[in-house]
């Protein structure tokens, strides 16, 4: 008898992080548990890394004071921290009625949010912006945001190629 009361415990248990549909999930208050930025796909530093790697695959012969010199003068372009200390404690609010409010230390903006299957679209004094739904659950969610550096149109074409992808990752919890 114990050992199905405990079967029952620890599946009930799991099912409550299970994936749900955006559109089940979504509405509710959620919290900016944390922000993560990606390049190409990777973290800042295993971005940086792999530059290195490349360099020394060309015939670089690099120190590692050359390297950690590398490391720190990328820092600056690191925006993960600072996007995570404006950004976390942060409340979402997502209503019913398609209205959405954002709290944080600065105040309060309300907005709107509209949904296109996992395309989430919250829009704040008519400037939307597009995230990507991720790993949607009744206690935990994860926005997707391409992230793009503002360039004046001489810099645009001659940078582009040499751009990584730059990715915003907003994980939220209820």
């Amino acid at each position: 008898m114990f050992g199905l009361l405990m079967t029952a415990v620890l599946f009930s248990c799991s099912k409550d992080d299970e994936e749900i549909s955006v559109e089940a999930g979504i509405v509710g208050t959620w919290t900016v548990a944390s922000v993560d930025v990606e390049f190409d796909g990777k973290s800042f530093e295993s971005y940086i890394d792999e530059i290195i790697a490349q360099l020394e695959a060309q015939g670089a012969e690099l120190t590692e004071d050359e390297k950690e010199e590398m490391r720190k003068g990328f820092e600056e372009f690191d925006m993960g921290s600072e996007v995570e200390n404006e950004m976390v404690n942060t409340t979402i609010q997502f209503k019913e009625d398609n209205s959405v409010i954002t709290t944080s230390e600065d105040g309060s903006e309300n907005g709107t949010w509209s949904l296109s299957g996992n395309d989430l679209t919250v829009t704040f004094d008519n400037m939307p912006q597009t995230f990507e739904v991720h790993n949607m659950t009744k206690s935990q969610a994860s926005l997707h945001s391409p992230y793009e550096i503002e360039m004046d149109s001489d810099e645009e074409e001659s940078m582009e190629a040499m751009l990584p992808m730059i990715e915003v990752i907003f994980n939220l919890k209820k």
